[in-house]
């Protein structure tokens, strides 16, 4: 399962030009998995915490540089 986003849509999103962003950022569904976005390009990390149960804390991985793509 392929849960990153297509090289277009990162370059779009890095260079402000994506025409529905929150239609790749934000929690979605792919295939029974919950998958969360973010663009965050200063951050150095990304911590996804579930909102109904704090102690619950995933790690985000970075897909892509932060420079243009």
């Amino acid at each position: 399962m392929n849960t990153t986003l297509a090289q277009n849509d990162i370059r779009r999103l890095l260079n402000a030009e994506h025409d529905d962003p929150f239609g790749v950022l934000g929690p979605h569904n792919i295939d029974g998995l919950w998958v969360v976005r973010a663009f965050r390009p200063d951050a150095k990390e990304l911590t996804i915490v579930d909102r109904n149960r704090a102690d619950r804390h995933f790690p985000a991985n970075r897909i892509g540089s932060g420079r243009s793509v």
